[in-house]
């Protein structure tokens, strides 16, 4: 199904190498992504029609996984945040309609490519640093966390596009989860990074080597909030794809516009123009909400006038939409005065800084 090779930026093991291990305790983590702009246009069918642009970063916020050997004869499955367990008998395709489908999807799908020779009792355990439905591309994360992972356990190895692609399969296609292409390619490679998606199956993820000033500048203006609720993001993904398919003039004129705004974001950044990020993302957010009806509701609205009175120059809903997690963007000055009013909601901050690095597996 997927051709083999050595990994390249996410972790250096050649085959015998990865055969010698097979079967050893395995960790790895990869980082979430702050969805900057063009998010949307990476959906299908939007972006094998027209082709989709994305700018996105990668934050100190992680998804883990852990595996270790086992001395029974079950695959055990532990969502330390979630707070559940589950455990299947050895030899049987394990359910994907429960809590746990991401680990079971990926679980079948890498025991099928290593053969069933391959499989040993072990104990997966996950967690991700931040709660479900936040919008920053977590259940991908994790799935490319896992497919990281498991791969490693059985003695597979992929190149970083084939996680990636792979990561996408067992979610759009092999668990039918509705969802964009960004998300993968983020967690894999990290960084700063310009992805163009489409027309047709066409991808590039081009890096943006940007200054420590640059990227200093950004985080000292950033702030991340976590709304407190969550969202059904398959269900705006949804409509925003009935949308797309319906030719409604709205719709595609905002995802039009999206991608022109990742494209000027990018040259900004690439020009150290920090101050106009800001303005790119608030508007961003206004075009952004055209998508589909359920990605803003009034709290939301009342929220985002309350930090621009505080001083914040723009905000908008991290992912598809609808409540998880705000991104802000202020003046250096104006910073604690906009933590300050969030907090008078009694809303969390999750302070973070942009890495670098993408997945990481070791043993």
């Amino acid at each position: 199904m997927y051709a083999q090779g050595s990994l390249i930026n996410v972790v250096v093991h050649d085959r015998a190498q990865m055969n010698a291990n097979w079967g050893n305790q395995v960790a790895a983590k990869a980082p979430l992504r702050l969805g900057l702009a063009g998010g949307g246009t990476d959906v299908s069918p939007f972006s094998e029609e027209y082709g989709g642009v994305v700018v996105n970063a990668t934050i100190s916020l992680f998804a883990r996984v852990l595996i270790t050997p086992s001395q029974d004869k079950y695959l055990k499955i532990q969502l330390s945040d979630l707070g559940l367990d589950f455990t299947y008998p050895l030899g049987e395709e394990i359910p994907t309609s429960g809590p746990d489908r991401l680990v079971a999807g990926v679980y079948n799908v890498l025991r099928k490519e290593a053969g069933k020779q391959r499989e040993l009792p072990c104990n997966i355990t996950t967690w991700i640093d931040v709660p479900p439905g936040s919008g920053l591309g977590s259940s991908s994360t994790l799935v490319v966390t896992l497919i990281g992972a498991l791969s490693s356990w059985f003695g597979l190895c992929f190149n970083p596009y084939e996680i990636a692609e792979l990561a996408f399969y067992v979610e759009r296609e092999y668990l039918g989860l509705a969802g964009g292409k960004q998300d993968q390619y983020a967690a894999v490679f990290g960084g700063f990074n310009y992805l163009e998606f489409g027309p047709g199956r066409r991808i590039v993820v081009e890096h943006l080597d940007l200054p420590r000033r640059v990227i200093n500048s950004l985080e000292s203006r950033m702030v991340l909030t976590n709304l407190g609720t969550s969202r059904f993001s398959s269900q705006i993904i949804n409509a925003q794809i009935k949308n797309v398919q319906l030719k409604q003039k709205k719709t595609l004129e905002a995802l039009h516009f999206a991608k022109l705004q990742a494209i000027s974001l990018k040259n900004k950044l690439l020009a150290g123009d920090v101050k106009e990020v800001g303005k790119i993302l608030y508007e961003g957010w206004q075009y952004k909400k055209r998508f589909a009806a359920s990605i803003t509701n009034p709290a939301i609205e009342k929220l985002i006038r309350e930090i621009l009175d505080a001083g914040a120059i723009g905000g908008k809903i991290s992912g598809a939409g609808g409540g998880g997690f705000m991104m802000i963007f202020v003046e250096e000055k104006n910073r604690y005065q906009v933590i300050q009013q969030l907090k008078k909601r009694n809303l969390d901050i999750f302070p973070f800084t942009f890495v670098e690095r993408g997945l990481e597996i070791w043993q």
